[in-house]
């Protein structure tokens, strides 16, 4: 069950850092939600982000799906108003 609350704020990428992460394009939106199974609809989807291995010398296109040493560190500031427990 849905309602018509609409989060404002787009997640923001404070920056790269290590990890595991696939080669991919990726997107990353919430969702706000109550106890009960109510929530609120999508926030805004961030701008497309390009996952690929730099480890490489140069540019080059990445097999898709493989393994980088590419993290993320992803932040969002959610104005709630206590009508939502979860993201």
């Amino acid at each position: 069950m849905s309602n018509n609350v609409y989060p404002t704020n787009k997640i923001k990428i404070v920056k790269t850092i290590q990890g595991k992460l696939k080669t991919q394009q990726v997107q990353y939106t919430y969702r706000l939600y109550k106890k009960y199974g109510v929530s609120s609809k999508l926030a805004p989807l961030t701008n497309k982000i390009q996952i690929i291995n730099r480890v490489k010398k140069k540019a080059e296109g990445c097999e898709e799906d493989s393994n980088t040493a590419m993290g993320l560190r992803l932040q969002v500031s959610v104005l709630n108003n206590d009508q939502f427990d979860r993201i």
